[in-house]
């Protein structure tokens, strides 16, 4: 279980980011590329719909369930450029450490401006691994 604080400014909604992938190209594999006539943009938003990178999803506000939080499911409209930190290669093999085409692929939340004082997220789910993923988020709306 991870705990995590932040004071955030009165009026400002807050974003959450519960699981995503961010599938880049050009990979070691040659064999990993778009075929003629597919645009790269299709090719990599197909690469990154298998990965399950969240499961029983539980989320809580204030202790309250948010209902179906598997709805907040996000993939990015367009090709972005994507820089990546070469030392990371063991989480993603195809960081090359310059500007990539990329896709983002995950589950996201945006809570409005919550009323001041103490709230508290908590978020439980596995990744794709099994792995157990508790992260409660202790938030000061000043």
């Amino acid at each position: 279980m991870n705990t995590r604080t932040c004071m955030i400014p009165r009026g400002k909604a807050t974003f959450l980011q519960v699981g995503s992938i961010a599938d880049d190209w050009p990979c070691p594999d040659p064999a990993f590329g778009p075929k003629p006539a597919r645009s790269m943009y299709d090719f990599l938003v197909a690469d990154a719909l298998p990965y399950n990178m969240v499961t029983e999803q539980d989320l809580k506000l204030d202790g309250r369930p948010i209902f179906n939080p598997q709805r907040y499911v996000y993939t990015s409209e367009n090709l972005f450029a994507l820089k990546g930190d070469p030392s990371e290669t063991q989480f993603d093999p195809c960081i090359t450490g310059a500007y990539q085409p990329s896709v983002i692929y995950g589950y996201f939340m945006m809570f409005r401006p919550m009323s001041p004082g103490m709230h508290t997220i908590v978020r439980h789910n596995h990744d794709s691994n099994g792995t157990d993923l508790t992260f409660i988020y202790r938030l000061t709306i000043q």
